[in-house]
């Protein structure tokens, strides 16, 4: 009796630790997937449509993680300064809240430290076409432009899949 009692107590007891673990880790995922370092590389636009195109992309990403990671495919909203930078105002942590688009996310997996993450491509869905004017204003006259990426990405590192919030500010270098 003695031996059912102690074995269901710590099976509770180890139950609670690892939903305890579980849900203390979310928050942290999160916090690394935005404070991630992402240089881009190379980009560029094919297959122009009225509202969408491909776009392909070589980026370095610099993974704070002490822990290997795969991100799964996610569709994010896309959502640009509205040329603040231009107009001389200071932005609070990066870009506001106009939206360009919804940008389709392949999937990717990080290693500790530097990555360079091959070239990937993804599609680019249009709306708001004349923010998108704008930015593209921005790109060939100002010298940085900033764009933020939000959404829910799922973030699959030590055996489980954490549910993390997608607050990224991406920082572009203009033409100019």
């Amino acid at each position: 009796k003695r031996w059912l009692i102690c074995g269901g107590a710590s099976v509770l007891c180890l139950g609670t630790v690892a939903l305890v673990a579980f849900l203390a880790a979310t928050p942290i995922v999160t916090t690394l997937v935005n404070a991630a370092d992402m240089e881009f590389l190379d980009m560029g636009v094919s297959d122009p449509r009225p509202d969408s195109f491909d776009m392909y992309s070589k980026i370095r990403i610099k993974c704070s993680s002490p822990f290997p990671a795969d991100l799964a495919p996610a569709t994010v909203e896309l959502h640009y300064d509205g040329g603040a930078q231009a107009a001389g105002r200071r932005l609070k942590g990066g870009a506001d809240d106009t939206l360009l688009g919804l940008v389709d996310l392949p999937s990717m997996s990080l290693q500790p430290g530097r990555s360079l993450v091959e070239p990937m491509s993804q599609s680019f869905t249009l709306v708001n076409q004349a923010a998108f004017v704008r930015f593209q204003d921005s790109m060939v006259h100002d010298t940085t432009t900033h764009l933020r990426l939000k959404g829910v990405v799922h973030v699959k590192s030590l055996g489980m899949t954490f549910r993390a919030t997608l607050n990224k500010v991406l920082k572009l270098s203009g033409m100019q």
